[in-house]
């Protein structure tokens, strides 16, 4: 196989996990860039608490059609390794082998990762083909609060619709209810944005 070209890493110093566990470095490198126009608040559409609450109970009545596969962890190794017969690339220095690991082009798994700075997604399952079961790990020091979430995706298909459901953000209220929508970023989304407004 190729090795990776080796990467200069900046001149600072490692953030500490607090945890004793690896961390990608240099973390996700975010283009700035504001856009044109602020983003719309979310309209709950009617009926849509009715109808997550149907969808939940079929999960419930048929548990045989839900997948229930772990494809992501951020402490612990995949059990079930890639069985890709091809030879891995080495990895440059600072990042961390992915826990699950594409095996063909026709392999729709989205690949979760969240072991860099400020990353806190613990573990992603696997429930239906597009949806998937988001477990967050508690901030450091506190009894278990989870107010806010950080996670990169990967291997996504355009035009698929994905639900993401994270399980231990439990609140009595949410400023969801009154029309955030979750954060979302992509470097290719905002390079076209970038190109688009410089012509």
């Amino acid at each position: 196989g190729t090795s990776a070209p080796s990467q200069a890493l900046p001149e600072v110093e490692r953030p500490q996990t607090g945890t004793g566990y690896e961390m990608h470095w240099p973390p996700p490198e975010h283009i700035l860039g504001c856009p044109v126009e602020g983003e719309p608040l979310n309209e709950l559409r009617e009926g849509i608490i009715s109808t997550m609450a149907a969808h939940d109970k079929k999960r419930q009545l048929f548990p045989s059609a839900v997948m229930n596969r772990v494809v992501y962890d951020s402490i612990e190794p995949n059990p079930n390794p890639s069985k890709d017969p091809r030879p891995q690339a080495a990895l440059a220095e600072g990042q961390l082998r992915q826990y699950y690991e594409v095996t063909s082009p026709d392999d729709d798994t989205l690949v979760f990762e969240s072991r860099f700075e400020s990353g806190n997604l613990r573990r992603a399952i696997q429930i239906y083909p597009d949806e998937y079961d988001l477990i967050l790990r508690p901030d450091i020091n506190t009894r278990g609060h989870t107010q806010w979430y950080y996670f990169g995706v990967s291997n996504m298909r355009k035009g698929r619709r994905y639900k993401f459901n994270v399980i231990n953000m439990m609140k009595p209220d949410s400023v969801y209810n009154q029309g955030l929508k979750p954060l979302l970023y992509s470097n290719k989304e905002t390079r076209r944005r970038q190109h688009a407004a410089a012509e």
